[in-house]
């Protein structure tokens, strides 16, 4: 079996699932609890959470490239972290881009194709 998602740690679904637990369910047009998928039309995260000042929230937003697609056999070797304000516009002093030593080479299709992070650009990184 290919490697894949690993639903049974994945923080994004466990992130989800908190936030539909906060969400009261609601009955749709056919008076069925649907629950959060069942919003009324129109529904805002701001009336769903109103205890969020949302107008403050800023966003970030991670890009990983990696040797290669197994989660557990490949390394990552570049982390690129971007933070963006309320209104969804990069923070300038929010992002810096670092380079990580791998354990393994990456291969050159990793290289060619998606990264173009060759192996001598990583093999001083920390």
């Amino acid at each position: 079996m290919g490697e894949g998602h690993d639903r049974r740690n994945c923080p994004a679904l466990r992130a989800t699932q908190a936030i539909n637990l906060a969400i009261p369910a609601v009955e749709n047009r056919n008076g069925v609890d649907g629950g959060p998928s069942s919003l009324p039309i129109g529904a805002t995260m701001q009336e769903i959470s109103p205890n969020i000042n949302w107008d403050q929230v800023c966003y970030v937003f991670f890009d990983l490239e990696t040797t290669g697609g197994s989660r557990t056999s490949d390394n990552i070797i570049e982390l690129a972290p971007k933070v963006l304000g309320p209104d969804g516009i990069a923070i300038e002093d929010g992002s810096f881009d670092c380079l990580i030593r791998p354990q393994k080479r990456v291969s050159p299709f990793i290289t060619t194709l998606i990264t173009m992070i060759p192996n001598d650009m990583v093999k001083t990184a920390p």
